[in-house]
């Protein structure tokens, strides 16, 4: 299975933005915005509002796929 993580950090790099501009874009705070990176789960309106602030096209530009070891089971 493969698993997904949004790729706000990559997006913020590539336009030149801070943590900080982001969260007052989104209308939440730093701290709210720092939960958001690593949640489990995103509404289709903060997708949205995303895309639109990060330029992006296609939703799947918005996250990257993250490998995971799998435990071994005896």
């Amino acid at each position: 299975m493969k698993t997904y993580r949004l790729a706000i950090d990559k997006h913020l790099r590539k336009a030149g933005m801070s943590n900080a501009e982001l969260a007052r874009r989104l209308g939440m705070s730093n701290g709210n915005l720092s939960t958001l990176k690593t949640r489990d789960t995103i509404s289709l309106k903060t997708i949205a509002k995303l895309m639109d602030i990060f330029e992006l096209e296609q939703m799947e530009e918005l996250f990257e796929e993250i490998h995971i070891k799998q435990l071994k089971q005896n």
